[in-house]
């Protein structure tokens, strides 16, 4: 019978240069964020990304330094929708995203912005042309629908409010005011003013006192009765913020009120807005491209390509 004899492995020669089996560990850990991430913190790993100059300038204006805002990366979002509401907030953006287009067209202009604004805050959003502020504020003023993310008025979504209660929230919850003014040039100054109180139903009487109160407000009762093509520029933004205010909204949102004007008018338009927040409590949103606004912000949100970065501190707001 053949017998069979189990063979005995061989020692193979291993060469001295691959003899070691154990695998080199890493000296450092191996760094899992997205560029994205990256590209949004200021320090990692001692290197610093180059400083957008507007970033510059914010921080050169505020002697703060910016870091991103809740929202802007990951779930750190989620930070703002756990937060619980408190009485003095009056607006909650939570990932806020709009898109246009689809397919190789998907272009995301607002990506996953997420604040919440009080009571009493001036809070300016500053960035470029093109960085998306624009935009952004015409999903807060509810002129456009956000592709994804939500936005709480006092608590209550704005999704869930029907087609009244939106036009009701234009009509008295909140003021508008434009670059472009959108005077109406068929109506008075005064009736300019008083347009939102005529949509709202109040009687003709009711209508041009509260507009020449408003007008006097601004230094133009003089000018009740001219047509808005025989204002100068300063004059006319204004007039339209008196519109903007002549239902006493509980939030202003300005859409760079400057950007038409001289240097002249754009000083007494910004003089202006902080009187509205100093000696009136209001609280106001304000996007512009502008540095002069900034000394005036209790919060500063810089956009840059949709993403917002923000001051490290809040400003104390001061009393009223």
């Amino acid at each position: 019978m053949l017998k069979l004899v189990q063979p005995q492995p061989k020692e193979e020669r291993v060469p001295e240069e691959v003899k070691s089996t154990e695998q080199p560990q890493p000296t450092t850990p191996v760094q899992t964020s997205t560029d994205a991430e990256a590209a949004l913190l200021f320090q990692r790993e001692g290197e610093e990304p180059e400083l957008d100059p507007l970033m510059q300038a914010i921080q050169d204006e505020m002697g703060q330094s910016l870091s991103p805002s809740s929202g802007g990366i990951g779930v750190v979002q989620d930070e703002i929708a756990l937060t619980p509401f408190e009485q003095n907030e009056v607006f909650r953006a939570v990932n806020l995203t709009k898109a246009y287009g689809e397919g190789a067209a998907y272009n995301e202009v607002i990506k996953g912005v997420s604040f919440i604004v009080r009571e009493g805050e001036y809070v300016i959003i500053y960035g470029p042309s093109g960085s998306g502020k624009s935009t952004l504020l015409h999903l807060l003023a509810g002129l456009e629908v956000p592709t994804r993310g939500e936005i709480r008025i006092r608590n209550q979504a704005f999704s869930a409010l029907s087609e009244d209660d939106i036009a009701l929230y234009h009509r008295e919850g909140v003021g508008l005011v434009f670059q472009s003014f959108n005077l109406l040039d068929s109506l008075t100054v005064w009736e300019n003013v008083a347009f939102p109180l005529m949509l709202a139903g109040a009687p003709l009487e009711w209508r041009q006192h509260e507009a020449l109160k408003a007008l006097d407000q601004f230094g133009l009762v003089d000018f009740a009765n001219h047509y808005p093509n025989q204002l100068s520029g300063g004059q006319q933004q204004r007039v339209s913020l008196g519109r903007a205010l002549v239902h006493d909204p509980e939030l202003l949102l300005i859409d760079e009120p400057t950007g038409n004007l001289d240097s002249r008018s754009a000083d007494l338009v910004v003089q202006e807005i902080s009187r509205l927040h100093k000696q009136e409590g209001r609280t106001i949103i304000l996007v512009t491209h502008s540095p002069v606004f900034l000394p005036y912000a209790t919060r500063v949100f810089y956009i840059r390509d949709g993403t917002l970065l923000t001051s490290n501190e809040q400003n104390r707001i001061d009393p009223v």
